[in-house]
């Protein structure tokens, strides 16, 4: 066991040596800090003492068992989090670490290195500057430490977060870019890390009238702390090649702090609340009545046999009764989703005139899913599709791809949305469909992000996708009736880091640290993506429970040869190249 220490919290005696020592240091309360340090030292050694002493303070850390899984067991790994608490932050980090891998070190203020079992723990820099040797010989250390296969826990700020002008907000001091050069010279993994919360109003101010002294109000601020619980949020890992493809350290940093302060929008979980009145959901149709609307259809409405599974089109005219049930099915799969319209059955003016795709369950007699269709050469206007109540459509839109085809109001029976049969079925239906209409090249469409998704990740991926997936010059020809409006995180820029995201599996990755049950980007809207689709514009849709549409376009004359043929089949595919051959692309 380690000799029990003494001084620990000598630093913030040492800002103040000209000061009535008795007085300050009782106010202080450094005493008490350190016979709980020593208590815990005696008691324990190792990297239990961080956890002992955060007991003695009564102290707890809220942290998920899936969080903590996010740092890797082994390997070299850069956590880098905020530095709202000055102190505190080092105490939750080794009681939380020890429980995961017990080679970790603090890059921290030398200061700390001095003390007798922290002593092994920390590669001190001078948080004061003035030291440059000393400073790159830590920075050396590190290195080295890394390119041992250790963890190192940094502070890019450096600093505690303090009040800043004229923003008047609690917020880090800029990162230090030299934590993205340890990055990139050992090959280490990026781990986030956010602690909510702050220091008090008095620390604050007492930061305002001079530095130093907030620095030696550090001691009190962690013993305010005593009986509360502070909760840590960890993202998931970031690989050194990510970090190698942007452009300059100083893009690298501000993507991890922004990867970090993200974090701060993680929500505990808790029911929906709705905030409207809706009605019961009417009850299901007769089987018979379906069967029989089935038995009606045309041989070639059966667009796609597929074991107990069939996918047909028809009028709504054709299928009353299974278009009833269609609208009771979407807005069973909306609700769940916190979408839906409220009413008893989601059905609406369009249906009437639009064609209807859908997938049978022979075996169990019941709709599995659904899309619904139309044609912008089978309407008088634009007012008669469903995605002119959610946009302005400027005249020279159409003329671009006319005709288009319109898909919207798709869905999944919830008891078959765990596989993705249902959607590949729906796909293909369309597909077939469209195999033989091949003059119907553009489909566009809304694209859905609930409101289940919290406000952050919804701006994430608004952001990255007007980033990434945007026409801007079909979106000139466009405008939403209730534009999205991003609201700022504090200390981050969410619409900056959306910009910075590679790709879509790095957004869904983003989107599941921020959402509680860990879902990532929509499935409807990863699929759009996957075979080429484009974003005009997003719109606020107030009457079906405030949902983000995404107006997409796809232009299947630019889809990859092979996913046209696997929805379109082999001579639907080429029936369709065969047709637009030789005609100019959007």
């Amino acid at each position: 066991m380690a000799t029990p220490p003494h001084g620990v919290f000598e630093a913030a005696r040492t800002m103040l040596e000209n000061t009535p020592g008795k007085f300050v240091q009782n106010f202080l309360l450094l005493a008490e800090l350190d016979r709980a340090w020593i208590a815990a030292a005696a008691e324990t050694g190792g990297p239990e003492v961080f956890a002992r002493f955060l007991d003695s303070l009564d102290v707890k850390c809220e942290c998920g068992v899936d969080d903590l899984a996010r740092v890797p067991a082994a390997g070299p790994v850069v956590l880098v989090a905020n530095h709202p608490f000055g102190l505190m932050e080092g105490f939750l980090f080794g009681a939380l670490l020890a429980r995961v891998r017990p080679d970790f070190r603090f890059l921290a203020n030398s200061l700390l290195a001095d003390i007798p079992v922290l002593r092994e723990y920390v590669i001190g820099v001078d948080a004061f500057g003035g030291a440059a040797k000393t400073n790159w010989r830590s920075l050396r250390a590190s290195i080295d430490w890394l390119q041992r296969g250790g963890l190192l826990v940094t502070f890019p700020a450096g600093e505690v977060s303090s009040l800043q002008l004229p923003q008047l907000s609690i917020a880090d001091p800029a990162w230090n870019e030299n934590i993205t050069r340890l990055i990139e010279i050992s090959g280490a993994v990026s781990v986030p890390a956010f602690f909510h919360g702050a220091n008090g109003p008095g620390f604050q101010l007492a930061g305002m009238i001079h530095p130093r002294l907030r620095t030696a109000l550090l001691p009190r601020e962690l013993l305010n702390k005593r009986g509360r619980t502070i909760r840590v949020s960890i993202g998931r890992p970031v690989g050194p090649e990510r970090m190698a493809e942007l452009a300059s350290h100083g893009e690298a940093i501000g993507y991890l702090r922004n990867r970090t302060h993200v974090l701060q929008a993680r929500e505990a979980p808790k029911p929906w609340r709705i905030e409207f009145r809706q009605a019961r959901i009417a009850g299901a149709v007769d089987p018979r009545a379906m069967q029989a609307e089935m038995a009606a259809l045309d041989s070639h409405q059966r667009l796609i046999d597929s074991g107990d599974y069939v996918v047909c089109a028809a009028s709504a005219g054709q299928v009353p009764n299974i278009l009833r049930e269609i609208g009771r099915l979407r807005e069973v799969a909306f609700r769940q989703v916190s979408e839906g319209t409220g009413r008893s059955l989601d059905l609406d003016r369009f249906d009437a005139h639009y064609q209807h795709l859908w997938i049978w369950n022979a075996k169990t007699d019941e709709v599995v899913g659904a899309y619904r269709l139309q044609g912008t050469d089978a309407v008088r206007s634009p007012q008669d599709l469903y995605t002119s109540t959610l946009f302005h459509f400027r005249p020279e839109l159409f003329e671009k791809f006319h005709p288009g085809l319109e898909l919207g109001r798709s869905f999944v029976r919830p008891e078959y949305q765990r596989s993705y049969v249902a959607l590949l079925l729906l796909w293909k239906g369309i597909g077939r469909w469209i195999a033989r209409h091949p003059r119907y090249r553009v489909l566009f469409g809304p694209v859905s992000i609930s409101r289940a998704y919290n406000r952050a990740s919804r701006e994430l991926m608004v952001s990255f996708l007007r980033a990434r997936c945007a026409n801007t010059e079909l979106a000139a020809l466009v405008k939403p009736r209730r534009q999205f409006r991003s609201r700022r995180l504090r200390n981050c820029d969410t619409q900056h880091l959306g910009s910075l995201i590679a790709n879509i599996e790095e957004l869904s990755d983003v989107v599941a640290d921020l959402e509680p049950d860990g879902k990532g980007v929509p499935v409807l809207v990863r699929q759009y993506l996957k075979v080429g689709g484009q974003i005009l514009a997003f719109n606020v849709d107030s009457d079906f429970s405030d949902v983000v549409d995404g107006l997409v376009v796809v232009d299947l004359a630019r889809m990859e040869p092979s996913l046209l043929e696997k929805y379109l089949g082999r001579a639907g595919a080429a029936r369709f190249r065969g047709y637009h051959a030789g005609k100019q692309n959007m």
